[in-house]
């Protein structure tokens, strides 16, 4: 009996040993998610394993959990970090948005225009801000930036058009910026559709379809990466056309 309870906790030590190696081999990496799931479920095949021999048990523990402490004590000093830079970075862009709130009009619509642009671009070049803030912020910003733009002395087409050229130069400003204007694009790409839906029901529309006549021959060019934002800046006209009063 005796020897095989000892045959069978040696084997234990030998399972423990093991976990003690993957844990140790991963314990540096920054993959947050992907090796915390990992090392979770060590620590769960740990607890599964029965008892290694008693002159073993308090090293091989102390070995796995020490593995274990590095990643998660590496981990919470990371993110320790990122919530003291996003703090930072929701300041200023409170700042931005005091700065916006505090601009006037000059009555030059080009100043005016180029003045809002650069509130844009250095809005994105701003990194994340803590997620509970995110979205209140973003709207406060975006709020206040178009009520400017519907102030501009330019009529309603010159008006969307540029307010549009402002959120692509700050798309194109920031950080991730291929993947926000390829983001940017298919929503407007989805909004077309739904306008093609809607083209037969909306006399309003039917009527302003002209306005983008003149920019459809962008588009018999090949599709190269310059033009690409001529493409977008098309799309955003298409879209405006369908904000139909009533």
């Amino acid at each position: 009996f005796y020897k095989n309870m000892s045959a069978e906790q040696d084997k234990n030590l030998e399972l423990k040993i093991k976990l003690c190696e993957k844990v140790e081999a991963i314990k540096d990496s920054t993959d947050w998610k992907i090796t915390t799931d990992r090392i979770i479920s060590y620590q769960k095949e740990w607890k599964k394993i029965g008892p290694a021999p008693k002159k073993y048990s308090n090293k091989v523990w102390a070995r796995f959990r020490e593995a274990c402490d590095t990643f998660f004590n590496n981990k919470k000093l990371h993110f320790k970090d990122i919530d003291s830079e996003q703090s930072k970075n929701l300041e200023l862009k409170k700042a931005i948005i005091e700065e916006a709130r505090q601009f006037t009009l000059s009555g030059n619509a080009e100043e005016d225009i180029n003045k809002l642009k650069d509130f844009q671009n250095r809005w994105a070049e701003i990194g994340f801000v803590p997620i509970k803030y995110k979205d209140a912020i973003q709207e406060e910003f975006r709020h206040l930036i178009d009520g400017w733009f519907d102030q501009l002395n330019l009529d309603e087409y010159d008006r969307d058009l540029e307010r549009f050229r402002a959120k692509l130069s700050s798309l194109d400003a920031g950080d991730y910026k291929d993947y926000k204007i390829i983001n940017e694009r298919e929503k407007l790409v989805a909004k077309i559709r739904q306008l093609e839906l809607d083209v037969n029901q909306n006399h309003y529309l039917m009527s302003r379809i002209h306005t983008i006549s003149s920019f459809l021959k962008y588009l018999q060019k090949p599709p190269i990466l310059c033009s690409y934002h001529v493409y977008i800046t098309i799309c955003q006209i298409m879209y405006n056309t369908s904000k139909c009063p009533g």
